[in-house]
């Protein structure tokens, strides 16, 4: 059970991550393209 548990928040967390790299490179690529 807490392996499980470990696993779901390791998980949500790496998908968090991706999300907000994600939009960090939208950002930037965003703010690149108007220079």
């Amino acid at each position: 059970m807490v392996i499980r548990n470990a696993e779901w928040a390791w998980r949500d967390r790496s998908k968090a991550g991706m999300l907000a790299g994600s939009m960090e490179v939208n950002k930037i690529r965003h703010t690149g393209s108007l220079r």
